[in-house]
């Protein structure tokens, strides 16, 4: 196992990188193509928050391991402080933690950044962490947790960028907080079994199988809603941003739209199955298409490009995401799946 690979197994890269981190780089380049902000400080604030937010995200996931070792020897999950014990993972997580804040005050100026920052680190320390412990406290643990990986760093990003209370930062905020809720649900229905059987009360729990599943369907359409509501807004904000035309910010609402339409019409094939677009292993179907590859990978990519049209330095940047994605996704999947999309959607037609 290379030193790279043991790395992003101890911080459980496996487990967030490829969901959060392109919703990140996702708004910071629509910010910098509706501001035409192409500044060299512009450049190092989008390098800054990604280092942090990145630290962050280590460091959530990091507790939640430091607090669950008992619980996930039951379960019988791999816990990367099993062997290592409770004092030196203490040790370690104080370090991420402190060095995520380093990088975090670079920003304390910023309009509220400061609020948003101690919020951040409440939801992400005590979702897991006693006496509160939010994640054994059904809904109010849901809300704990995609509200710290999702809507709060979105927000901050738009403090980042100077662009705090705007309608758009609302909007983003809302997609962002739909599609955590979604992925969050998702995650904890796929624990369910696990987390009743140790006494766990996860919101999943105490909803039982039918109502989580029922629920999670919901999300799924909601889901792909918010998404399409984010893709316009991009068409009606970057209007002036654009180089040849809106042409290039209609192409990605034009896509999304073709993938939500094939997803739909699998959902109502499929309506005695409840259809897991995050949570099943190796899916490779136009589900993971339209959940991840475009989400977390096109969207955000094809805005770097644009932003790098605009001003050649920012390829720069490109690459940074490109070695994120590269590191986050086997990058066999990202090129066997593109073919797929034809097959999936073809096959949706057919069953009109």
């Amino acid at each position: 196992m290379s030193s790279l690979e043991k790395f992003k197994k101890c911080v459980r890269w496996h487990c967030w990188a490829h969901g959060k981190v392109p919703l990140f780089c996702m708004t910071m380049f629509y910010l910098i193509l509706k501001q035409s902000s192409y500044s060299i400080n512009t450049f190092k604030e989008f390098l800054v928050f990604l280092v942090f937010i990145i630290l962050v995200s280590i460091y959530g996931y990091l507790i939640n391991d430091l607090f669950d070792i008992k619980i996930d020897k039951i379960h019988g999950k791999k816990n990367v402080f099993e062997n290592m014990g409770k004092h030196n993972g203490s040790l370690i997580v104080f370090l991420i933690l402190v060095l995520s804040s380093l990088f975090g005050l670079y920003f304390v100026s910023k309009d509220y950044f400061l609020f948003f920052l101690i919020m951040l680190y409440f939801c992400a320390t005590f979702y897991s962490a006693s006496p509160i412990r939010f994640k054994e406290r059904g809904i109010a643990g849901l809300f704990i947790v995609f509200l710290a990986q999702y809507p709060i760093p979105v927000i901050m990003i738009f403090s980042v960028f100077d662009s705090f209370g705007t309608i758009d930062m609302w909007g983003f905020a809302l997609f962002a907080s739909i599609s955590g809720a979604t992925q969050e649900i998702g995650h904890q229905r796929s624990d369910l079994d696990k987390d009743s059987d140790t006494g766990t009360n996860t919101f999943a729990v105490k909803q039982g199988h039918s109502k989580i599943d029922r629920l999670y369907r919901k999300f799924i359409f909601l889901d792909m809603l918010s998404m399409i509501g984010i893709l316009i807004i991009m068409n009606i904000q970057l209007k002036a941003a654009t180089v040849y035309g809106q042409i290039e910010i209609i192409l990605p609402l034009l896509l999304y739209l073709l993938l939500a339409f094939g997803a739909t019409r699998k959902i109502i094939y499929e309506k005695t199955h409840v259809v897991d677009p995050y949570f099943i292993e190796g899916r490779n179907d136009i589900f993971n298409l339209t959940f991840t590859l475009f989400p977390n990978f096109f969207l955000p990519f094809y805005l770097s490009c644009l932003v790098a049209v605009n001003y050649p330095l920012y390829i720069a940047l490109t690459a940074v995401f490109l070695v994120i994605t590269y590191i986050s996704f086997p990058g066999a999947s990202i090129i066997r799946q593109i073919g797929i999309v034809y097959n999936e959607l073809i096959t949706s037609m057919k069953r009109r």
